[in-house]
């Protein structure tokens, strides 16, 4: 199977990266401190901003927003010089991420919320920490005040949308399903695939035209009303937003019952 076509120009690009064998790669707090060292100073000398870190046992998650078309060169050394570390200091040799890092280019910054709030949230919903306040190792607590800023997060989208560490703390509550982001990745690497892998993928560029991040629970209500009525099947909504198909059906419901459609 063909790889996807990697985007390297400048902009906000979703980074995710994982280990060989999901082995743990961050066995000690020293191990995130040395990475998240490695990342800030890269920060500095290249000129990208960090909009949200994520790093569980086994694997990293980035929001990185680019000056240069270099996030190749970028992650290239964040990579080997954080495996150069951990093979010397637990005595192993070979690599130590699973092949290549996956990416997404993020055209429409609305998008980038959506996977702040997802990556954030994956300490709990992975099972690693039942309480993202007790989760030293994400931005998480740096975005509602608890630690005290890293110097490379300080431009964060996210402290130049909200006001007030409340207003991100509900923000941050409100989480999306991996179902729901890979939908949304799919619809990011929909313009850079081959013409006939796009033909197979038409319908879901289009369904996130009717969804956006600021939306109410009453406006997805008449969103997914009006993208059923417009030809969408409930299978197809229910995949884009990783809910059921019969959750979909009962939205449609409720919001016919609400507005008298019959």
């Amino acid at each position: 199977m063909a790889r996807d076509k990697r985007v390297q120009k400048k902009g906000m690009h979703y980074i995710s990266n994982r280990s060989v064998e999901l082995r743990n790669i961050f066995i000690v707090e020293e191990d995130y401190q040395i990475f998240l060292e490695y990342l800030c100073k890269m920060s500095k000398l290249h000129k990208f901003t960090i909009h949200s870190y994520v790093l569980l046992v086994h694997s990293v998650y980035l929001l990185l927003e680019t000056k240069k078309d270099n996030l190749s060169h970028i992650m290239k050394l964040l990579n080997s010089q954080y495996t150069n570390y951990f093979n010397l200091k637990y005595n192993r040799n070979g690599p130590l991420w699973e092949g290549r890092y996956k990416s997404s280019f993020i055209e429409n910054h609305s998008y980038v919320y959506y996977f702040i709030s997802f990556m954030e949230n994956l300490p709990k919903s992975t099972g690693i920490s039942v309480d993202l306040r007790s989760y030293h190792y994400s931005s998480y607590r740096q975005f509602i005040g608890l630690d005290k800023c890293l110097k490379c997060m300080q431009n964060s989208i996210i402290f130049k949308r909200f006001n007030t560490f409340e207003e991100i703390k509900i923000f941050l509550e409100k989480t999306y399903t991996k179902e729901f982001i890979t939908n949304i990745v799919k619809i990011l690497r929909y313009r850079y695939k081959t013409k006939d892998f796009r033909k197979k993928e038409l319908a879901i560029n289009y369904l996130d035209k009717y969804f956006s991040f600021n939306q109410t629970y009453e406006d997805e209500l008449k969103s997914i009303f009006k993208a059923y009525i417009n030809g969408f099947s409930q299978k197809k909504i229910g995949d884009f937003l990783g809910i059921s198909q019969q959750a979909v059906a009962k939205r449609i419901k409720k919001y016919r019952e609400k507005k008298g459609k019959r």
